[in-house]
């Protein structure tokens, strides 16, 4: 097959599916990776089809030492041990990495894990059109053992019991996998649906923007010492009369500013302050989709 390619993605819907053509898997929240495997040669490409060997040198030398020609389709993760699911904007801490030195110190610090699921060529046969159930077993056939850097995703069964785990447990989301399903480029399917659990963060405020007017519009959020976006949802007259009385300073956080703070009126707080926020998904942008303030979460 021809690579790069565009991935297959999963579409968002609400309703779990039930019927015997369907399976379930967790939705890992990391980074698509295509891998290219030809012996001991390796391309990963990222969903836009950028080659990421030096985003991620430790994935390309592990999978090198595997034998064999195939085409791997998966996630970059970064699993916290203390959450006990992975963490988004760590992958996103190694995406923004550019110096070869600072990569590779970071492959020592932060462990990359990449969860396969799925299997587009084997050997010269371009799997793409057959049945995502085989795709999945020929998989697991594949990398029967579980390592600590690689492995195969499950396969469910039960949608509503895997989903009832994942909001239980705190886990960014479930995907529906129709079972007879070939494999599509991008979302001109119905055979591939995501459905995705309201997720906490704890972040810092760092700054307020406003509108015409001076009307407080906003918040400007950090998180890992990174930019998180701005939250608005929540905000109400008496948590915005207290948020002008804070006092502020001309020093920004953020070396350079963020593109969407650019043209926007904006103040700095002399003095951070935490508040829980709920949120979708963090973007590839780094980015929070959805934010909402929870209420008296503030510690101002």
């Amino acid at each position: 097959m021809q690579l790069p390619i565009i991935p297959m993605a999963p579409i968002s819907n609400d309703v779990i599916p039930i019927a015997e053509d369907w399976g379930y898997q967790i939705k890992w929240d990391g980074v698509r990776i295509i891998a290219q495997l030809n012996d001991d040669e390796v391309t990963l490409y990222s969903r836009n089809g950028l080659v990421k060997n030096a985003t991620y040198p430790e994935l390309a030398r592990g999978l090198a030492s595997l034998s064999g020609r195939m085409v791997l389709d998966g996630e970059a993760i970064v699993f916290d041990p203390i959450k006990q699911r992975p963490n988004f904007p760590m992958v996103l801490q190694r995406e923004r990495l550019k110096n070869p030195v600072r990569v590779e110190g970071a492959a020592q610090a932060q462990h990359i894990t990449y969860v396969l699921f799925d299997l587009l060529e084997m050997d010269g046969v371009d799997l793409r059109g057959f049945p995502y159930r085989e795709r999945h077993e020929r998989l697991k056939l594949l990398f029967p053992t579980r390592k600590e850097w690689l492995f195969v995703t499950d396969l469910f069964l039960d949608g509503p019991s895997l989903w009832q785990w994942v909001e239980n447990n705190s886990w960014e989301g479930m995907v529906s996998k129709r079972l007879s399903a070939p494999y599509q480029a991008g979302k001109h399917h119905k055979d591939w649906l995501k459905k995705k659990t309201k997720q906490q963060f704890e972040v810092s405020i760092v700054g307020l923007t406003f509108k015409e007017g001076q009307r407080l519009s906003s918040l400007i959020m950090m998180m890992n010492n990174q930019y998180l976006g701005r939250v608005s949802g929540g905000l109400n007259e008496s948590l915005k009369r207290q948020l002008l009385e804070l006092p502020s300073q001309s020093i920004s956080p953020f070396s350079p500013l963020p593109s969407d703070l650019k043209n926007v009126k904006l103040v700095w707080l002399e003095r951070a302050f935490t508040a829980t926020i709920t949120g979708q998904e963090i973007s590839d942008y780094g980015l929070l989709r959805h934010p909402q303030i929870v209420e008296g979460s503030l510690k101002l």
